[in-house]
């Protein structure tokens, strides 16, 4: 998860888990919501020594936003699991979706076990609508972090009675407010940058060989001139005996 998030710069959105048998996402009859808070453990306020049910990836905190499921009239979904990994809370009840069969257009449920047309809930419908709202973010907002891209949608997001809470997160995501607000200097992450290295400065040439050839071109010069001196002057004595 960290790879992904730091290192590839991806904004992970997951579901933060269905509790029993609920709509069409069912969790199972033996997944139960976690403990809210502790008030006997103030050194954690989430609550994270108290978590009896684990959900998956949305453990991996803080790499992932984790989304749970919000009622039409805003309230938390009777089946969203609590727990302290929850980021923010979006619509996750009577969703209208598309269909999947060959022109089926709009749908609004799906056949149970008993094939009874179910309704489209669950905590999974709500973190595809957070993803499609980070996707807008980072589109409007290219030079943004994935940890700025979060920070946005649970920063411009409204707040529940507890903030943040084990149920709700940061509260109700608000996809115009996470466009438009303009966040306070300073209580964002700074753009996505990558530090570079910069290059070492490169070491000044080294000139001893150069100087060494010279300086021996130039002492072989001055030997060469003075042997050519003495023969030309002892082929003169030779040829001229009173010199």
């Amino acid at each position: 998860m960290r790879y992904a998030a730091v290192d590839k710069d991806a904004v992970i959105v997951a579901a933060a888990g269905d509790s029993g048998p609920t709509g069409s996402f069912a969790g199972g009859t033996s997944c139960e919501s976690n403990p809210l808070t502790d008030l006997s453990r103030p050194s954690d306020p989430r609550n994270w020594a108290g978590v009896t049910s684990l959900s998956i990836p949305s453990w991996w905190q803080p790499y992932v936003l984790s989304v749970a499921s919000l009622t039409p009239d805003g309230q938390p979904s009777k089946f969203t699991v609590a727990g302290p990994w929850v980021g923010v809370a979006a619509p996750g009840e009577r969703i209208v979706s598309i269909g999947n069969g060959d022109g089926a257009g709009l749908t609004n449920g799906l056949p149970d076990e008993h094939q009874q047309l179910a309704a489209l809930n669950g905590t999974g419908y709500a973190a595809g609508y957070v993803a499609g709202v980070a996707a807008l973010v980072r589109s409007k907002y290219p030079d943004l972090s994935a940890t700025a891209v979060v920070h946005r949608i649970t920063a411009t997001a409204h707040n529940g009675a507890r903030d943040p809470s084990n149920v709700v997160g940061a509260g109700s995501v608000d996809p115009v407010a996470a466009l438009t607000w303009q966040l306070p200097a300073g209580d964002q992450p700074g753009p996505a940058a990558k530090p570079i290295a910069v290059p070492p400065a490169p070491a000044p040439p080294d000139t001893t060989p150069r100087t060494v050839a010279v300086a021996g071109t130039a002492a072989l010069a001055v030997l060469v001139a003075v042997a050519g001196a003495v023969t030309a002057l002892a082929a003169r004595r030779r040829k001229d005996p009173s010199a």
